[in-house]
């Protein structure tokens, strides 16, 4: 498989959820009758374990407001996730990567679809994402990581292969291949011919984005 491949499959997934238990779980049907399509999702595994109550209240919290999410015009997405952030937030154990999450099914379940185009979303010090575009970006790290995101021109000017992939997209590569960035202190476009688990540095784990920065439980991912 190759990113390409990845990533056309997690835009079919994206336009696959209806409900906003689909959204906010990112998989479809309750875990009890579709264990397996809850499973794949490792983003909530340990958010779910942590605080089983926070993904059941967030579901409530969003159908509450159903008709006001889906009822207003959005100048972007950070309109939209600015707007998912002051409902959910206060949630025991939803952090920065859950509002994004979540926010991202919601834009893509939305026509037309609303998605990250200006910046790229670190998710907060600590995640996958954040030591990904600290190690790309450098010294200007400090100054070019403003509220949890960076503008995506930035990254495109330094790494001009990234011109041909969406604000999502990039957040994705930064999470996908976070261990060889890591590990090399660059990105290589060869990576992207095969996804992440083949380039992983031997005795690392690829398993998906950084969950603990999901929830609210390491201080150092809250804003």
């Amino acid at each position: 498989m190759t990113f390409a491949d990845h990533t056309l499959q997690r835009r079919q997934r994206l336009s696959s959820y209806w409900t906003l238990e689909d959204i906010v779980y990112g998989a479809f049907g309750c875990a009890e009758s579709n264990p397996a399509s809850h499973a794949v999702h490792g983003h909530f595994r340990q958010l779910n374990a942590s605080y089983p109550d926070a993904l059941p209240q967030a579901v409530v919290v969003l159908e509450q407001n159903r008709s006001t999410l889906y009822g207003r015009t959005y100048a972007d997405f950070e309109d939209l996730f600015d707007a998912i952030d002051s409902l959910i937030r206060g949630i025991p154990g939803i952090g920065l990567l859950a509002v994004y999450d979540i926010a991202v099914r919601l834009g893509c379940s939305m026509c037309p679809k609303i998605i990250p185009l200006r910046y790229v979303y670190t998710h907060g010090v600590g995640s996958k994402v954040d030591r990904s575009a600290r190690t790309l970006l450098g010294p200007s790290a400090g100054s070019s990581i403003v509220n949890d995101k960076v503008d995506v021109n930035i990254l495109r000017n330094l790494y001009p292969y990234f011109k041909h992939y969406s604000a999502l997209e990039i957040e994705d590569i930064l999470c996908e291949y976070s261990d060889c960035i890591d590990s090399d202190q660059t990105f290589d476009p060869v990576w992207l011919r095969s996804f992440s688990t083949t380039y992983a540095p031997s005795g690392s784990s690829t398993s998906g984005c950084d969950s603990a920065s999901n929830s609210n439980k390491t201080p150092n991912i809250l804003k």
